[in-house]
């Protein structure tokens, strides 16, 4: 055992032990979380960590035991992990989670997303760095070029260091983000509470109605933030009532 990491060998302490702790501090028992998917031996688990609302044990702690269990076995870390270990995706770590995000997160999860919300608005949307020339380049420059001693992007950043101030290159991502904790915190607190402790809510079978009580009031006591995770139960449940209860939209 001496030879194995000490990471990996804490990740299933960590794992057994989020669940037991959310009731008492949803914030440990997410780094808990965090630090078992982290600590994983398997890539895929690790890349899902980072583009999932919830982590195995947030799952766990959320679902009914009998929707759990019929479930248990998803097949989603399997698919993952095949997709990167196909030959195109090649050996290196960061270029086998890039071949998914191009082949997967990026047309099915991303741009589609991007091409509902600029058309709603007869806006139409580019994105130049997804150019098929940039993405072939890229795609034949070794990882070591893309993720230097740590820094992200690295021959991107070296490419334009005579076109931009090094204070542009160097500055935090900006995204596209939305205040989704104050909005559940403000205007959209009622209706969410109104939706997700619902008895048509809690008659599926899916959810247990304590734990998204308690994750309603986690997040509006600050406590933790969680806005993130009531907006995917809202809009699962959203969905349930849409096509399978045949409620018109």
């Amino acid at each position: 055992m001496t030879a194995v990491p000490r990471a990996l060998r804490m990740g299933p302490l960590f794992s057994a032990l989020a669940p037991c702790l959310r009731p008492l501090s949803p914030r440990l028992a997410d780094k808990l979380g965090l630090a078992a998917d982290l600590s994983s031996p398997l890539l895929a688990r690790r890349y899902l960590r980072f583009i999932n609302a919830f982590d195995n044990a947030g799952k766990a702690a959320l679902v009914t035991p009998e929707f759990y269990e019929q479930h248990a076995g998803s097949p989603t870390l399997e698919w993952v992990s095949t997709r990167m270990s196909e030959p195109e995706a090649g050996s290196h770590a960061l270029d086998r989670m890039l071949y998914f995000d191009i082949r997967e997160y990026l047309p099915y999860d991303l741009l589609v997303k991007i091409d509902i919300a600029t058309m709603a608005h007869a806006l139409e949307s580019r994105s130049p760095l997804l150019d098929y020339r940039m993405l072939e380049l890229s795609a034949r420059m070794p990882a070591s070029l893309k993720l230097s001693h740590g820094e992200k992007k690295a021959v991107f950043k070296k490419a334009l260091e005579e076109l931009f101030p090094r204070a542009h290159l160097d500055r935090r991502k900006m995204g596209f983000g939305i205040p989704i904790h104050d909005w559940f915190r403000g205007e959209l607190k009622e209706m969410a509470v109104d939706v997700l402790t619902s008895p048509r809510s809690a008659q599926r079978g899916i959810i247990r109605p304590a734990a998204v009580r308690r994750m309603l009031d986690d997040h509006f006591s600050g406590r933790s933030g969680e806005g993130v995770r009531i907006w995917t139960l809202l809009f699962l449940e959203m969905w349930f009532r849409r096509w399978v209860d045949g409620e018109a939209g």
